[in-house]
């Protein structure tokens, strides 16, 4: 009887350390799969500084302080991979037409190719000697065009990784680089005070835009350079005609075939950061650091609306593909608006970041709206309904 009851002790034990262990086990699967499941939500671990969609709609590309950019799966939501190399943060990022390439640029002073298929790096571009502001690819896909804060304008053969040409001009901090659509032409807008084109088979200055007041006299001016720095710039659908905003509030409109101003408008209180043509050509939008957005008709130069509802500077403005709806976003709050662009009024208001929404774009047949913020997450949106998909 003794010994049957020890037996049976010594049973009950062995099945008490195999349920504890496979409960310990079964807690650090779980544990591991959680781990996997939330590291593809959480996103960067720093501030969101630029976002793509890759011309499929397929991927979306972003890239962070935390020094690395991301790939994602726009279906799922999931994390496809993780590029590293940079030393310091990425400030501005672009994806090939062909949708092979993803371009980074970073306070390192480098730019780096990436293979988008297998998220492995296929160049770094070096000569730059500052941060790198802004980065550009042809529509043709032949060229990227890459520019660093006081220094020339770098074209580059993104297939070879060979620097092609380098621009030199008076343009001191480039904030905006636009090609035309016809992949002619580059549009420089810079810290000093003007605006270059240039022709990119020939690498000559075609044209330096400096038809308003102090530009011409007192370009040289450090004092006038502040006054006058072009924010932003942005080639008309057609190529017709280049926008150009900055520091002193107004916003020029240039036809590019004759180098002639055609249009000045005025209305902004403050910096004009970002500015966009419609897919049609027909509206230019504006944002600036008064927190409004502004829509004007190219054809007169008229005010079509005044958009008010963002507590602070606007960041980011983008047309949907048909042309009738506007998002906008500001750093300073938590919500990105979506905007009917004929009557100018609210359509909806997208929450759920935690901070300031720093970037955004539209998937490219308009169905998705995907956003990044300083709080490191990267949301997407139904762009029709205005529901968050993940």
């Amino acid at each position: 009887m003794q010994r049957s009851n020890r037996l049976m002790w010594g049973l009950l034990v062995i099945l008490t350390i195999s349920t504890i262990h496979t409960v310990a086990q079964n807690t650090k699967l779980e544990a591991k799969s959680l781990a996997g499941s939330s590291a593809s939500q959480i996103g960067h671990s720093a501030s969101i500084s630029s976002i793509a969609f890759s011309p499929d709609g397929k991927i979306v590309a972003t890239g962070s302080s935390d020094r690395t950019a991301r790939l994602w799966d726009v279906q799922t939501g999931k994390l496809i991979a993780t590029l590293e190399g940079h030393t310091k943060g990425i400030a501005t990022l672009a994806i090939s037409p062909n949708g092979r390439t993803l371009a980074t640029g970073s306070g390192d002073r480098t730019i780096r190719l990436w293979d988008m298929v297998t998220g492995k790096l296929n160049n770094t571009l070096e000569g730059h000697e500052h941060w790198i502001t802004a980065l550009a690819f042809s529509p043709d896909g032949r060229y990227l065009a890459t520019a660093g804060e006081r220094e020339a304008v770098r074209l580059w053969s993104p297939a070879s990784g060979r620097l092609q040409a380098v621009f030199e001009g008076n343009f001191d901090g480039t904030f905006s680089l636009n090609f035309s659509p016809d992949s002619k032409l580059l549009a420089v807008g810079a810290w000093r005070p003007s605006v270059g084109i240039w022709d990119v088979e020939t690498r000559r200055l075609k044209a330096t835009l400096q038809d308003h007041p102090g530009l011409t006299s007192k370009i040289h001016s450090s004092t006038d350079s502040v006054e006058t720095e072009m924010r932003a710039i942005a080639f008309s659908p057609d190529g017709k005609r280049l926008a150009a905003g900055g520091r002193d509030k107004t916003v020029w409109l240039w036809d590019t075939t004759n180098g002639q101003l055609t249009a000045t408008l005025k209305g902004h209180t403050d910096i004009v950061f970002v500015l966009t043509f419609s897919p049609d050509g027909a509206t230019l939008a504006t944002g600036g650091w008064d927190a409004t957005v502004r829509l004007w008709n190219t054809q007169t130069g008229q005010p079509k609306a005044t958009l008010q509802e963002h507590k602070g500077q606007i960041c980011m403005l983008a047309f949907s593909a048909d042309g009738k709806t506007l998002a906008t976003a500001s750093r300073e709050d938590q919500a990105v608006r979506l905007w009917d662009t004929e009557s100018g009024q609210l359509k909806a208001k997208l929450e759920g970041h935690a901070r300031g929404v720093t970037t955004l774009a539209y998937s490219p047949d308009g169905k998705k709206l995907v956003t990044g913020s300083s709080d490191g997450k990267t949301r997407l949106w139904d762009a029709q309904t205005g529901k968050l998909v993940w």
